[in-house]
C-alpha cells in the first residue's frame, strides 16, 4: 500500500525540519510528504524548498511536495494535502510532531484488515519539561459504533 503523510504548518520552521527528518528516519518510509502551509507564511518558506530537495540518487529520499494555501486554518490545509495525496493511506502529522521510526509500520498493520476505515497512534506531549501521560484512562483511540471518538491518545491507558 502506498502511504503519504501530510504536514499542515505555520511558523514554526525548525520544528517542521525535525517532523520531515523524522519521516526520512522511517523503517517503513512514507511513499510522500505533503507539507502545506498559508501564502504568507514567509518563516516556513525556506525550510519547505530545503526539505523537498532530494540528495542527490545515492539516497532514497520520500517524494516531498509543498502547498501553499490561501486560507490560514489547519481544515483547509489539511484538505489541500488530501486533495494531493496519492496514497491509499493518508497519515496527519502536526508540524511540531517527532515521529517515532516504527510509526508507519504500526499504522499500516492495521489495514492488513479490510474492516479498517481508520487508524491512529499514541504520541507524548512535553509541557515545561515534564511529559504526559499525566493521568489514566481505560479507553484510548476507539470509535463507537454511534460515532463518538474516546480519543485519549496521549495519556496512559490501564
Amino acid at each position: 500500500m502506498k502511504m503519504s503523510v501530510i504536514i499542515a504548518t505555520y511558523g514554526r520552521p525548525d520544528a517542521l525540519a525535525a517532523a520531515v527528518e523524522s519521516l526520512r528516519r522511517q523503517g517503513r518510509p512514507p511513499d510522500e510528504i505533503i507539507v502545506v502551509a498559508w501564502c504568507d507564511d514567509d518563516a516556513s518558506r525556506p525550510v519547505i524548498e530545503r526539505v523537498a530537495k532530494s540528495p542527490g540518487e545515492r539516497v532514497a529520499w520520500p517524494r516531498v511536495t509543498s502547498i501553499m494555501v490561501e486560507e490560514n486554518t489547519v481544515s483547509a490545509k489539511e484538505n489541500a494535502g488530501m486533495h494531493a495525496a496519492s496514497g491509499d493511506i493518508i497519515c496527519f502529522m502536526d508540524d511540531d510532531a517527532v515521529a517515532h521510526p516504527d510509526w508507519l509500520r504500526r499504522l499500516e498493520q492495521h489495514y492488513a484488515d479490510p474492516t479498517v476505515a481508520a487508524a491512529g497512534g499514541r504520541d507524548v506531549v512535553i509541557k515545561q519539561g515534564e511529559q504526559s501521560p499525566v493521568r489514566t484512562v481505560s479507553r484510548v483511540g476507539r470509535l463507537t459504533w454511534f460515532g463518538r471518538l474516546d480519543g485519549n491518545h496521549h495519556e496512559r491507558a490501564v
